[in-house]
């Protein structure tokens, strides 16, 4: 008979390491939990709110969420998502792509004004779309355009704005005959003219946003106008929801960039 108790003792058995990182991990599962529970009655609170003060019934408010964004597919700014660079991610750089593609179809879908929303580069096939379909209900129902091919096979290059921190343009405004290119890259380690490179390379326009045009530097802060796509996203809508850069920056650069108004 084989005594298999020294194998179960030194399966079970966990190093210092391991079990700091394991604790740590179960940490952030927990706050994640905790979080969401806080947005979840942060929500009901807004809505219950909204309802006290005239607002309609969550049917009839999605049916008009859904109708204007139908409307939108015919009449909208467009504003594209760019999935090209699948491969230049790790597992949980695309966990938080998804993530992202999830809040920036929510922020649309509530806008009284919404966006034509693509996704673009976007093949069925890759690791973006299965973790999309994993995470977000109902994603293959979205009121947007998706599309496994380009920029430049979609769009004339010179009705193009690709948005890049790096590019030495800054959008004044958003011109309805124009569309506008938000690189899907969610980028930990910040890879650096990433877009602007491939913008460059394919003779495709850039534009940055004028964060530091219309924003001060405050004491600290990294002051690098890296943002996640949803922020740029909410962005662009809230301006043209606004029609003020002001009001649309204050709201969505986060502080710890180090830029304030």
């Amino acid at each position: 008979m084989v005594d298999t108790s020294q194998d179960k003792e030194s399966t079970c058995f966990m190093s210092k390491n391991q079990t700091r990182k394991q604790a740590k991990y179960l940490k952030t599962v927990e706050k994640k939990k905790e979080n969401r529970k806080l947005e979840q009655e942060k929500q009901r609170e807004k809505y219950k709110l909204y309802r006290q003060e005239g607002g309609m019934p969550k049917a009839d408010l999605r049916q008009l969420q859904l109708t204007r964004l139908k409307e939108s597919l015919e009449t909208g700014l467009k504003v594209c998502i760019d999935l090209q660079f699948e491969d230049l991610m790790n597992e949980k750089e695309l966990n938080h792509l998804a993530n992202q593609i999830k809040r920036v179809y929510s922020s649309n879908k509530a806008s009284e004004t919404p966006f034509h929303l693509h996704f673009i580069n976007f093949s069925k096939a890759g690791k973006t779309y299965e973790l999309c379909c994993d995470k977000n209900d109902g994603f293959e129902n979205y009121v947007a355009t998706f599309e496994d091919r380009g920029v430049t096979e979609l769009f004339i290059a010179s009705e193009v704005v690709y948005l890049s921190p790096d590019s030495e343009n800054v959008i004044q405004n958003l011109d309805p005959s124009k569309s506008y290119i938000i690189g899907g890259l969610v980028d930990d380690s910040v890879k650096k003219n990433t877009s602007k490179l491939y913008s460059d390379h394919a003779k495709i326009p850039t534009g940055r946003l004028p964060i530091p045009e219309c924003m001060t530097r405050s004491e600290t802060g990294s002051y690098k106008q890296i943002l996640t796509i949803n922020q740029v996203f909410d962005i662009l809508l809230k301006y043209q929801e606004s029609l003020d850069w002001n009001t649309a920056l204050s709201l969505n650069v986060p502080r710890k960039t180090g830029f304030v108004l």
